[in-house]
């Protein structure tokens, strides 16, 4: 993984990632209350004082358990103090603390000045954790998961994509209607359907542009950003299905119209070619293969320009990408290596699979976390599915994730509540002559999107 960040003034917390210095600091004040009383009581345990050991004995134990005591408790303090350690810490004090609550009822001691003692530790000590401990509020997402309602938006475009082998249309454009063929609505629960008109596709250069199609791109996701918006101030959540990668640039402007900000991007590829790594003059440039760059402002500004936002319509530190399969070939050096050089945090497919897609999806919703992005867009381009699983894609490749790994990255995603609306790109039913893949991936996004219980009752009404 080659991660590189461009955050607002902070600190790093165990694992990393950046918490802004004020909430750090609150944490870390609220941390401190208990742990310093606690270490002054594990302290005077272990010298055994006249009042502690009369206290003790009060309380119903024998003067031969308070060493054990205090050591027990100066060891999950320890615990609680170690960055790495912390969480389990805690957890163990809230053990320790469950025991002293029950002492203090069996004595019949007051319930607020004694009783609850312990309880009032406690929300010190997990509060304090959390908001210095990426791990646990990614853990204990406070915000409301799940979209309520979805708009499920049909955007049937092949624009971004070169012509196939055999010098014909990309198939991608038969996606929409395909997946709603296999009950993708039904599945998804949408309330409503939004279909898109097709374009056209031309196989010649447009006027004025190097990339292929890029005045109807640019038409296209205008179209496209209006119905996306008009979704999300309605307060739904929109699914687009493209199509190819192009699609994401008419999404993410209409996202920040509607208050939105950031980038997830899960692709097999980087999608990053622009003029800066590729030679222009040469060939015509196709959209898919360089939505990232166009997406954050690097490119003509046919297709990084628009209106009412400016450029970028996403920045690099607001930008997470995962699924790069290449970024270990040599050939990613002379394409768009140039990746690893900027302020884009990327995990490629090698370490997703090495750390877990839930290690992963939990370090993603950190990042966003700290970054202050609950508004976020999620796109999911289908061939970082493996090719042996996924081969109906333009680009099919190894390795990558199995359909179980997506919908659970995807559907960690969306329980965070940070993501704001979704596309799914690049699958060709022209590839897949029988439908073999349609139904597969109709109950992985619908899982992903709406959770699998949610999902599965949806489809047993078809």
């Amino acid at each position: 993984m080659k991660t590189n960040i461009s955050t607002p003034p902070g600190e790093s917390d165990s694992q990393g990632l950046r918490i802004s210095r004020k909430t750090l600091w609150i944490g870390r004040i609220l941390s401190a209350l208990p742990v310093l009383f606690l270490l002054m009581d594990g302290i005077m345990k272990l010298v055994k004082p006249e009042p502690v050991v009369k206290a003790t004995i009060e309380l119903g134990y024998p003067e031969s358990v308070i060493i054990a005591l205090g050591v027990i408790l100066l060891v999950c303090v320890i615990l609680y103090l170690v960055p790495r350690t912390a969480i389990l810490g805690a957890i163990l004090l809230t053990g320790y603390f469950g025991g002293a609550i029950a002492t203090q009822m069996r004595v019949g001691n007051p319930l607020f000045s004694h009783v609850l003692f312990p309880v009032y530790l406690a929300v010190l000590i997990w509060g304090g954790l959390f908001l210095r401990d990426s791990r646990l509020r990614a853990l204990i997402p406070l915000r409301q998961a799940r979209p309520a309602s979805i708009s499920l938006v049909l955007a049937p475009s092949n624009l971004g994509l070169r012509p196939t082998e055999s010098g014909g249309q990309p198939g991608t454009w038969r996606a929409p209607q395909a997946l709603l063929d296999a009950g993708l609505a039904h599945a998804l629960d949408a309330g409503e359907t939004v279909p898109l008109e097709r374009p056209t596709y031309e196989f010649e250069a447009q006027a004025g542009t190097r990339i292929r199609n890029g005045l109807s791109i640019r038409a296209f996701s205008l179209q496209l950003s209006e119905k996306v918006r008009d979704i999300l101030k309605r307060n739904r959540f929109p699914v687009v299905i493209g199509g190819d990668c192009s699609v994401l640039l008419g999404s993410l402007h209409g996202m920040p119209l509607a208050g939105g900000r950031g980038l997830v991007h899960i692709d097999g590829h980087s999608d990053f070619f622009h003029p800066g790594n590729y030679d222009t003059t040469k060939r015509l440039g196709s959209a898919a293969g360089m939505d990232l760059a166009l997406a954050s402002g690097r490119g003509e500004s046919l297709l990084t320009d628009w209106p009412e936002i400016g450029k970028p319509l996403a920045s690099d530190a607001d930008i997470v990408q995962l699924g790069e399969r290449d970024a270990e070939s040599p050939s990613f050096k002379d394409s768009y290596g140039d990746i690893v050089k900027t302020g884009i945090t990327q995990f490629t497919i090698q370490r997703v699979l090495a750390d877990g897609v839930d290690a992963t999806a939990r370090r993603v919703i950190a990042k966003l976390e700290a970054r202050g992005l609950d508004k976020v867009w999620l796109h999911v381009d289908l061939d970082v599915l493996d090719q042996f699983v996924m081969p109906a894609v333009d680009s099919p490749g190894s390795p990558g994730l199995d359909y179980l790994q997506l919908t659970e990255l995807v559907g960690t995603l969306c329980d965070s509540g940070r993501i704001f609306g979704a596309n799914f790109t690049i699958y060709d039913p022209e590839r897949d002559p029988e439908a073999r893949y349609a139904s597969p991936l109709v109950r992985c996004i619908a899982d992903g999107v709406c959770g699998q219980s949610r999902a599965e009752g949806a489809r047993r009404r078809i």
